[in-house]
């Protein structure tokens, strides 16, 4: 069980369908839209990912900036989805940015998440996100959130993002 929020507790799908987002944006409010993060449980557990950016963007003409907070922890979603969708933002000189949920070193990133080895498997998809990087541009960070359980290892962080040479961006816990 992830500490991160309670999405995974849902017994159905209040996913939305390519239809409902294609009705949703079409409304004209969304054509002066620039900047998008698409965040809420984890975005990448949704197989047609990809396919929601491009929806977006037709009904977001102006859309200059999109951010996409993920755990990264899924090698095969990430494979497939990941090169695709840089590459429909470059091709479209939309500024993807991926900030990469890495909350703690090792076991406490895996308490945390979890899920037993989710650490070494931020670390692979991070190798992969690079090698996908010098083929399209765009932006990988790595985004801790800071609560109780992973405070005494943000130095560690800092310093594990300085040596993959990646910006952080401290995020604050804000919990109800």
């Amino acid at each position: 069980t992830c500490a991160m929020c309670n999405i995974w507790e849902l017994k159905s799908s209040h996913e939305l369908k390519l239809e409902q987002f294609e009705r949703v944006f079409s409304d004209p409010v969304y054509s002066r839209v620039e900047y998008i993060i698409l965040a809420g449980g984890e975005p990448t557990l949704r197989n047609d990912l990809p396919e929601i950016i491009e929806l977006m963007h037709r009904h977001m003409p102006r859309l200059k900036k999109l951010l996409i907070p993920s755990n990264v922890i899924n090698r095969v979603s990430i494979q497939k989805q990941y090169p695709r969708m840089a590459r429909y933002c470059a091709e479209h000189k939309i500024r993807l940015s991926l900030g990469l949920s890495l909350d703690g070193i090792g076991e406490t990133h895996d308490k945390i998440r979890g899920v037993k080895g989710a650490f070494n498997k931020v670390m692979e998809n991070i190798e992969f996100l690079k090698r996908v990087q010098k083929e399209v541009p765009f932006n990988v960070g790595i985004d801790p959130t800071i609560f109780s359980m992973n405070l005494h290892e943000m130095q560690k962080l800092k310093d594990l993002a300085s040596r993959l040479n990646m910006p952080i961006t401290f995020q604050i816990a804000a919990l109800a």
